[in-house]
């Protein structure tokens, strides 16, 4: 038995299953450990996020608002680890089905969720469906929605996918 553990059998495992440029090449009993890892929830069911209560004296609104604000911090930190944090890049196109060519604006979907608007996030997705052809991006964009479904609380969620189901298909 070691004493501590053996970093380079460690160090390699954690390279292989987790660096997206080399998931191609995992095999498919990885494939499926990486998957249980991308949708376990990673966050306590008190925890979700979810919307701040509508309450008219407001008496539920900071707590859950400072509970949103460590479920983000830990979603970012587990999809560091998973090597997803890409996909939460909303990138702003200047003309996205003619030009690969970006505007200054980058956000980060966990830093400025508050204020992004869903158009600002489809044209980046569609930027990347179009223009991006390293395969990790669509498979991390899949990742950051199976994350993302199991740390929100199913309200949320089901208002979300509402959403984007009636956004318009170009």
């Amino acid at each position: 038995m070691h004493t501590a553990p053996n970093k380079t059998v460690t160090q390699q495992r954690l390279y292989k299953l987790f660096d997206k440029t080399k998931r191609k090449d995992i095999t498919p009993d990885q494939l499926i450990d990486y998957m249980d890892k991308v949708t376990k929830p990673v966050l306590a069911r008190k925890f979700l996020l979810r919307l701040p209560p509508s309450d008219p004296e407001g008496n539920e609104l900071l707590p859950t608002l400072s509970n949103n604000q460590q479920s983000i911090e830990t979603l970012r930190a587990h999809l560091g680890f998973l090597d997803c944090l890409d996909a939460t890049q909303i990138l702003s196109p200047i003309d996205c089905l003619n030009s690969p060519d970006l505007g200054p604006e980058r956000l980060n979907l966990f830093d400025h969720c508050a204020n992004m608007t869903k158009d600002q996030v489809i044209l980046s997705n569609k930027y990347l469906a179009t223009w991006v052809d390293e395969p990790y991006v669509q498979e991390n964009m899949s990742f950051l929605k199976m994350a993302l479904k199991a740390c929100v609380d199913p309200y949320l969620w089901n208002r979300c996918y509402e959403e984007h189901l009636s956004a318009p298909v170009e």
